[in-house]
């Protein structure tokens, strides 16, 4: 999305891209007797956004710091957001975590 409270340089474009090519699905929600259509969308942070020109950690940026605060599951109607659900982020690297796979 453009147009967001996200700071400089992304306070005017947007810092996520489509994921992939079935970044869009569409799916039917059954919902007291009715279907819906929910449409469920998969972003990425662009890469000149991860991996910045100046050589700094992207994640010591001030949008770095703002994507951190606002990971999760974005609830949407009418562009706006609703709820930010945090409930599946981790905590932790899971890459750093042992047990080694096989």
């Amino acid at each position: 999305m453009s147009g967001t409270s996200t700071p400089e340089p992304y306070a005017d474009k947007p810092m996520f891209e489509p994921d992939g090519d079935r970044w869009e699905e569409k799916i039917q929600v059954a919902y007291k007797g009715d279907n819906h259509e929910v449409t469920l969308r998969f972003s990425l942070a662009r890469s000149e956004a991860r991996n910045p020109k100046d050589g700094q950690d992207a994640g010591s940026k001030k949008y770095g710091q703002h994507a951190k605060r606002n990971v999760g599951i974005s609830l949407m109607r009418a562009d706006r957001e609703l709820v930010l659900d945090q409930s599946l982020v981790n905590s932790y690297d899971p890459a750093s975590v042992g047990g080694g796979g096989g």
